[in-house]
């Protein structure tokens, strides 16, 4: 049986990445900057969208590495297995996840849906405090907090989770 092809179609308001196996992928910011990103069915690959985004949609993708720039809305990860996924991000959502780990930079605490086993949150507060200029620049387009710290408001929330 032959191997699906992978699909990548972008517009100005969202890009669509779909059936990514086995490969390698870097996206810049040229033609998603700003946009909403759906990423659905890879499998075993490495994706690297280096761009300011506006949401984000992680469905149905097995053993994958996802490295995503500042996201100004949500980051939604669904029924996906052995995922990592790294991303500052104003609000993450997970649902029906199965051993994965995030690392994640956000200004609220995460919302943790039915059917989540094993999912492994790490606050990366490194994302910020070692920006380049381009990273600073992409926080600021996704209205994110550049010197971002948790408070102690939000640290009870995580901890309540």
């Amino acid at each position: 049986m032959p191997e699906p092809k992978p699909f990548l179609a972008r517009n100005a308001r969202h890009s669509i990445l779909s059936r990514l196996q086995r490969k390698t992928l870097q996206l810049g910011a040229e033609g998603i900057s700003g946009s909403e990103l759906s990423i659905f069915r890879c499998s075993s690959s490495f994706i690297y969208v280096l761009a300011p985004l506006k949401h984000v949609s992680i469905e149905d993708t097995r053993k994958c590495v996802i490295v995503l720039g500042a996201v100004s809305g949500n980051v939604r990860l669904h029924n996906c297995r052995r995922v990592t996924v790294i991303c500052a991000c104003r609000r993450f959502v997970a649902s029906q996840v199965d051993d994965c780990t995030v690392h994640l930079c956000c200004t609220t605490g995460p919302v943790l849906g039915p059917a989540t086993r094993d999912l492994l949150l790490v606050r990366a507060l490194e994302f910020i405090s070692s920006r380049t200029p381009t990273t600073e620049s992409h926080c600021f387009s996704a209205l994110l907090p550049v010197a971002w710290r948790p408070t102690t408001r939000t640290m009870r929330s995580w901890k309540n989770t």
